[in-house]
């Protein structure tokens, strides 16, 4: 299955001292981005950050909404982003859909 993901980071304490953000940089940024890079090495995400913003989009290749979901808890940052997951459905199976709807709405249509 393919979901479509929008991840935008939720604002920390603009205060916080440089120390501490640089900790979340060394313990929950950098981890995770690198977790996405070898989920795109091994063909489960293609996508990317979006330019002078904090955030991505991708599309995650799962098995299931469950593994979609543990996917994106694994991350680092997971709990400071603020997710958007949206599952897609095969250009095929709209067709066959429209058709469907087409072939009833002909049906209808007849006196």
């Amino acid at each position: 299955m393919k979901y479509f993901v929008i991840g935008n980071a939720i604002d920390v304490n603009p205060t916080a001292p440089s120390g501490e953000v640089a900790r979340m940089f060394e313990q929950r940024i950098i981890p995770s981005l690198e977790m996405m890079a070898k989920w795109e090495e091994e063909g489960k995400f293609t996508g990317g950050g979006f330019a002078g913003r904090r955030g991505a989009a991708f599309i995650l290749e799962a098995e299931s909404h469950e593994e979609a979901a543990r996917l994106l808890a694994s991350l680092p940052f997971w709990s400071i982003i603020k997710w958007e997951v949206i599952p897609l459905q095969p250009i095929r199976a709209q067709a066959d859909m429209a058709r469907q709807q087409l072939q009833t709405l002909k049906t209808m249509a007849k006196p």
